[in-house]
């Protein structure tokens, strides 16, 4: 199978390095990052929209289609939760004791995961219903399959959590270095983080290890249809991959696509065939997917 991948977009605004991407619909994203802003866009229009401005760095975002709320996770360790709709501040507070990378709305409950090793679950008034220490490292990554939640972090091993009950049940070792990303399918697992490889996983056992990137890998999104895997990396390239087999596809540099001149650090699939991805550089880029044939 051939493919052609295009830069369909740049979106500039960001003061600083942008972290953190999340879908809100078909059309539109968030975008945050270490200047404190947030911004919605509209991946057809050339501006976006400034929703809030914290005075902190923003690592981490979540979204809630259901109720429209935003969760912000923060270098210091505070979530901000606003209101999509009517850019309302609807709460601020201290959720960890150092910084939040990953945060992740699971029905009612809001999830996040601390540079303290913590993985704490809070109700919609805010308040503490679970905490689940994991590690004296980071905690990076959450992804949700069924009601198996699993979580990924600096200790380089992987937890997986209940997600009805919250009882921790296999623990097993990804990597001898920090995970920062996973994503997953139907079937696989996949796993990524400082040693620049992409780990493929079936049953907690790995079956693949991709050579992937020069530095540390710290995006990684799988498309809606499961066929494409994308990575991002410090080495300030993006790479396209079969998710079934692992065959790479294409390279998506500054020399081949005019893409990003500094680390990527998160992407995020818009629909099958488009990805949206966000950089040091202060940038964010859409890329689309195209020309297939046999």
């Amino acid at each position: 199978m051939g493919i052609q991948v295009s830069k369909i977009a740049e979106f500039r605004g960001h003061q600083q390095s942008v972290y953190a991407l999340c879908q809100v619909d078909a059309l539109h994203f968030l975008s945050a990052g270490g200047g404190g802003m947030l911004v919605k866009w509209n991946i057809g229009e050339k501006d976006g929209r400034l929703l809030a401005r914290i005075p902190e760095q923003i690592f981490s975002v979540a979204y809630d289609n259901k109720t429209g709320r935003c969760a912000l996770g923060t270098r210091v360790g505070s979530i901000y939760e606003i209101d999509v709709n009517t850019n309302v501040l609807l709460a601020q507070w201290q959720a960890h004791p150092e910084s939040i990378f990953e945060l992740s709305y699971q029905n009612k409950q809001l999830i996040s995961a601390g540079g303290d090793g913590n993985l704490r679950v809070w109700n919609t008034e805010r308040h503490l219903e679970w905490e689940i220490p994991l590690s004296d490292k980071s905690l990076r990554s959450i992804w949700r399959h069924k009601e198996q939640l699993f979580v990924s972090g600096s200790a380089g091993k992987a937890w997986s959590i209940d997600a009805s009950t919250w009882e921790t049940g296999t623990v097993w070792e990804m990597s001898k270095n920090s995970v920062f990303v996973m994503c997953g399918s139907k079937e696989f697992l996949y796993s990524a983080g400082r040693d620049a490889h992409i780990h493929i996983w079936k049953d907690q056992k790995r079956i693949q290890e991709l050579e992937a990137h020069w530095y540390s890998i710290h995006a990684l999104a799988l498309s809606p249809d499961e066929k494409y895997l994308v990575s991002g990396s410090m080495d300030k390239s993006i790479k396209l991959w079969n998710a079934e087999n692992g065959q790479l596809l294409k390279v998506i540099d500054r020399e081949r696509l005019a893409a990003h001149t500094s680390s990527v650090n998160s992407i995020i699939w818009m629909d099958e065939n488009t990805f949206v991805s966000c950089s040091d550089d202060r940038t964010v880029m859409a890329f689309r997917i195209s020309n297939l044939y046999p």
